[in-house]
C-alpha cells in the first residue's frame, strides 16, 4: 500500500496565524491555487480510495484532487483525521499555546513575533510531540486542548481502518500537525519530521513489514 499524505490549502487562519485547531475558515485564493495544483500534480495517480478530515478547509482540498482522477471516488470525511484541538486557545493568536512550549525549552518568546512559522517548525524539530501538545493542553485554562494520548489515540484508530484495508494507492487529506503525527505514527519515529507545508505530499510505502519513508513535504508542484 502506498499512502499519500497532503496537507490542506493555505487559509485564512494560516494567513492570519490565528489557532486554527477544530475552528475552520476558508482556503484563500492562494489556498484553491494549490489545492488545484496538487490535484494536477497528483492526477496520474490511481487511487483506491481518499479519505479526508471533515473540517472543511481539507475537505475543499480533497475535492481538487478528487475532480482530476479518473473514476468518481467518494471522499471519506472522518473526525479522526482532524487537528489537534486547542480548546481555550482556539481562533486566538498563535502566540497563545505557543509561548509556553517556548518558556518551557527556554527559547526566546519574542522569537513567535519575529518570524513564527521558522521558530514553530524549529522547536517542532528539536522537540518530542508528545512534550509538545502535553505542554499545551497544560496550559489551556479552560481544560479543553487534546493532550498527547488524546491525540494519537484518535490518529491511531484511523490507521487500524486504513491499514486492515487492501489497498494498492489511498490518499489521506488532513492538517499540518495531523500529517507529523501519521508519519511519527507509521514511521515509529520522529527524526526530520515536522509539520509539513501547505498542500505539500509526503509518500509512504509499506510492504509486508516494512515501511519507508519515499518522500516529505515535497512541494515542488506549487508554483
Amino acid at each position: 500500500m502506498d499512502i499519500y499524505i497532503v496537507r490542506h490549502g493555505q487559509t485564512l487562519f494560516n494567513y492570519l496565524e490565528r489557532v486554527q485547531g477544530w475552528s475552520d475558515s476558508p482556503l484563500t485564493a492562494l489556498g484553491i491555487q494549490q489545492g488545484k495544483e496538487v490535484g494536477e500534480h497528483l492526477s496520474l495517480v490511481k487511487f483506491d480510495s481518499i479519505y479526508s478530515s471533515d473540517l472543511k478547509r481539507a475537505v475543499d482540498t480533497a475535492k481538487y484532487i478528487e475532480e482530476k482522477q479518473k473514476s468518481d471516488l467518494e471522499i471519506k470525511e472522518t473526525e479522526l483525521l482532524r487537528e489537534a484541538y486547542y480548546g481555550g486557545f482556539e481562533g486566538g493568536s498563535e502566540e497563545g499555546p505557543w509561548t509556553p512550549v517556548f518558556e518551557n525549552y527556554d527559547y526566546a518568546v519574542e522569537a513567535i513575533q519575529e518570524n513564527f512559522s521558522e521558530s514553530l517548525n524549529k522547536i517542532l524539530k528539536e522537540q518530542s510531540n508528545k512534550d509538545i501538545r502535553d505542554i499545551i493542553a497544560g496550559s489551556d485554562d479552560m481544560n479543553l486542548a487534546e493532550n498527547y494520548e488524546q491525540y494519537s489515540s484518535r490518529i491511531n484508530r484511523f490507521l487500524d481502518t486504513l491499514l486492515g484495508e487492501d489497498y494498492n494507492k489511498v490518499l489521506i487529506v488532513c492538517h499540518g500537525g495531523t500529517s507529523q503525527l501519521l508519519l511519527e505514527i507509521l514511521l515509529e519515529e520522529s527524526e526530520n519530521i515536522s509539520e509539513p507545508e501547505n498542500c505539500s505530499t509526503s509518500i509512504v510505502e509499506v510492504r509486508n513489514n516494512t515501511i519507508e519513508l519515499v518522500k516529505f513535504n515535497d512541494i515542488s508542484y506549487l508554483k
